[in-house]
């Protein structure tokens, strides 16, 4: 019982470790876009 218990457990942990990054670049492409169109908009070359 304990085997199958710690290897969901593992596998979750590993998947979280796995997905946190990648949920954290699109905020921050996300906000580098509205950065840059924000630089657009207010300071015209």
């Amino acid at each position: 019982m304990n085997l199958p218990l710690i290897a969901v457990l593992l596998t979750i942990i590993v998947a979280v470790i796995g997905f946190y990054p990648l949920l954290g670049k699109g905020k921050k492409k996300a906000q580098t876009q509205r950065d840059e169109l924000n630089k657009a908009l207010y300071f015209p070359v």
